[in-house]
């Protein structure tokens, strides 16, 4: 019971967050959304942007679970935290910053779609169709 309180409240927090980077981004203050970004990572995940970079994207979910004991619902939020930063890096004209971390979201989104097999989210699956339509462009 207090394990999924503490997830819902920490989905709720970073909800709050991602909102503020966005409103940030709209009003053009896009070095100040990314320092909340940076941020982010460390408060949220206990990660900082350089350690998450340099871990190959085909060994992010295990090193995720294994050496930073990630569990469900984690994924999901790092990812859509991901997608904000390189949405910010796109805007910044920082493209294979950006590709990297979309291609990072994906497959955290594509974890959290397997590990939730039974449910069914139109949200998720429109962040990922999304990204794969953004590094189809390259």
């Amino acid at each position: 019971m207090y394990r999924r309180d503490y997830i819902k409240r920490a989905i709720e927090d970073l909800a709050k967050v991602l909102g503020y980077i966005m409103g940030l981004k709209k009003d053009g203050r896009t070095e100040e959304a990314r320092q909340a970004v940076s941020e982010a990572y460390t408060e949220f995940f206990k990660l900082s942007p350089d350690e998450l970079a340099g871990i190959p994207v085909q060994d992010l979910v295990s090193t995720l679970k294994d050496k930073h004991s990630f569990g469900p619902g984690q994924m999901g939020m790092l990812a859509d935290l991901l997608n904000a930063d390189a949405t910010l890096m796109d805007e910044q004209g920082r493209e294979q910053e950006a590709l990297e971390r979309y291609r990072f979201a994906l497959c955290l989104y594509l974890e959290e779609n397997r590990e939730q097999a039974n449910v069914f989210s139109v949200d998720r699956n429109a962040k990922i169709s999304y990204i794969e339509d953004r590094l189809k462009k390259g």
